[in-house]
């Protein structure tokens, strides 16, 4: 089942065989039931039946998001707000870069989007983030945030000079 809130496909819990993956089945609703028969897999033709209780199936859905939106609420009042008042949630910073997968290790390992710019390519690693491509990713994010939260210089002050530096 997909998890809408995190984006995560779960096995739910079957009574029974699961049906192999198949083709050309037929499929009947009946109740708050689909009825599936038949198929093959391209080699083997089945001639079994499946009952897919729909309304178990929506009732798994619904306690799973309602657990997701628990954990989201208990993340979200422990987000930290950094001093121009933008929230630095792992959770959302890691999404934005297109990495929200890693957030529960990001997590778990407490650490916080403040830390990132002391990540390695290491402890990237470590973190799980194996490919070049995301790692890239959150190296160049990083840079990117740096650039962004670093303090414009002033322009030196000196003596007796003739240039206006406030303009």
């Amino acid at each position: 089942f997909l998890d809408p809130e995190r984006l995560i496909f779960s096995q739910p819990a079957v009574n029974g065989a699961a049906p192999a993956a198949r083709c050309a089945h037929s499929v009947t609703a009946w109740d708050d039931s689909l009825i599936i028969f038949g198929g093959g897999d391209g080699s083997r033709r089945f001639k079994d039946l499946y009952v897919l209780n729909v309304s178990l199936v929506l009732k798994y859905q619904l306690e799973s998001l309602k657990k997701s939106k628990k954990s989201q609420r208990r993340q979200g009042s422990n987000a930290e707000k950094s001093p121009n008042g933008k929230v630095n949630d792992v959770t959302s910073v890691l999404g934005t870069m297109g990495l929200r997968k890693f957030s529960d290790t990001f997590i778990r390992e407490e650490i916080t989007v403040e830390m990132f710019p002391l990540l390695t390519e290491e402890h990237l690693k470590q973190l799980g983030v194996n490919t070049i491509g995301a790692r890239l990713q959150f190296q160049t994010f990083v840079q990117n945030m740096q650039i962004e939260t670093s303090p414009l210089s002033s322009p030196p002050k000196c003596n007796n000079c003739p240039v206006n530096h406030n303009q």
